[in-house]
């Protein structure tokens, strides 16, 4: 996905800014001190986002209103809203 529709790089790192085709899956990967890749999201529109931890626990807020919140936790995928998780096959 990445690479497919990368559209610029930003940063010190060259983060890569990805534009996805809307309703599309998207993959975020915290890791370490970041999260991996930066999107480009249409407002208004539905996408369904999987976010994932490359190393430890992360912390994770839909800003602006932070209502959204979860944790990530390597190994671990959520199940539900309540944050149930089972570990990954």
């Amino acid at each position: 996905m990445v690479d497919q529709y990368t559209v610029r790089t930003e940063g010190n790192m060259n983060t890569p800014v990805v534009k996805p085709p809307v309703g599309e899956d998207i993959y975020l990967v915290a890791r370490l001190w970041n999260w991996w890749p930066i999107f480009e999201l249409e407002v208004g529109k539905s996408y369904r986002l999987h976010i994932m931890s490359m190393d430890w626990q992360h912390g994770f807020s839909l800003q602006p209103s932070q209502r959204q919140t979860s944790r990530c936790i390597a190994g671990l995928r959520a199940r539900d809203h309540d944050g149930h998780a089972e570990p990954y096959r």
